[in-house]
């Protein structure tokens, strides 16, 4: 039986931080970039720069340049690409594609520094009391919060807001935790409030535009097919470095997120290799119908969650 050519030549994974200052090591942004060469060897290097601003200056450098060279690219961060369904309604008011207001949105609220200072917080507030929720739907914070008006330290109740706590993604995996918890052990909410402006500039960036694509929104829950690895291209999508088996690539004086960038990388370029990437932008085939439209319009998916 014949293999499928591979999708891609280079794989980014980054897994993000919302730090409010320079950090490195230990919960900071750590992104690996592996690249399948023609004559079918791999090369991969990692880095970790220590504000939002330096990381992405590099990967767009990188991504230019694969796009220079005619290389696709499955460019993965790990944070949620949208909010539960509902959401985007109250967020904005763009109808055709939900998602895309979100970012926008987000893009005009949200100030994030060159040295990673940002407002995050203050800005989720403003957004709860934008939404016009009793309480909520975010919440999380630090203990000084003074100055952070509209949003709860603590989860409000589900009626405060009525809009869903998780994502159908979220749901469909042991692990994940609400889009809606901005602080406290394992939040995703933070990095997803200062990751998504910087996605949505560079997906606007001249020079990548013609060749981006956002996984679901843009492609619809289906294999990115009608290009080659050899091909420029760009497709963004969600990751979640835990889903690859990780352990075995910790080495003396490295850190998890440093060892799980890599082990994701690799684990999705063996996949690709053997022809067996292209299934899991199918995402999941219990999802109903009414599931795959909020997914595909607004919530956005999981790679590799099936």
């Amino acid at each position: 039986m014949s293999v499928s050519p591979p999708l891609f030549s280079n794989y980014l994974i980054a897994d993000w931080s919302a730090a409010a200052a320079p950090k490195t090591g230990v919960d900071s942004i750590w992104y690996g970039w592996l690249e399948r060469h023609a004559d079918g060897h791999w090369t991969y290097e990692d880095s970790n720069p220590d504000t939002r601003a330096k990381a992405m200056a590099e990967i767009r450098a990188r991504l230019v340049k694969a796009m220079q060279e005619s290389r696709a690219t499955l460019a993965g961060f790990d944070f949620p690409l949208g909010y539960p369904r509902g959401a985007a309604a109250r967020m904005s008011r763009e109808a055709e594609q939900p998602w895309r207001g979100v970012w926008k949105t987000l893009a005009r609220r949200v100030f994030d520094g060159d040295e990673n200072a940002n407002n995050r917080f203050a800005a989720a507030g403003r957004m709860n009391r934008m939404m016009g929720a009793k309480s909520g739907p975010f919440w999380g914070r630090p203990a000084n919060g003074d100055g952070f008006d509209g949003l709860t330290a603590r989860k409000p109740a589900a009626d405060a807001h009525g809009l869903p706590e998780m994502r159908i993604a979220d749901s469909w995996q042991t692990g994940p935790q609400s889009p809606w918890k901005l602080y406290g052990a394992g939040s995703v909410g933070g990095q997803q409030l200062v990751g998504l402006p910087r996605l949505w500039r560079l997906h606007e960036d001249p020079a990548v535009a013609p060749h981006i694509k956002v996984w679901p929104f843009e492609t619809g829950l289906a294999a990115p097919f009608g290009a080659r690895a050899d091909q420029p291209r760009i497709v963004l999508a969600e990751v979640w470095p835990s889903l690859a088996r990780w352990q075995p690539y910790v080495r003396d004086g490295q850190v998890k997120d440093q060892a799980q960038v890599r082990a994701l990388a690799e684990h999705l370029a063996k996949l690709d290799q053997a022809g067996r990437l292209a299934r899991l932008f199918v995402g999941p085939r219990g999802l109903n119908k009414e599931q795959r439209e909020a997914v595909e319009r607004e919530e956005g998916w999981i790679l590799g969650v099936v």
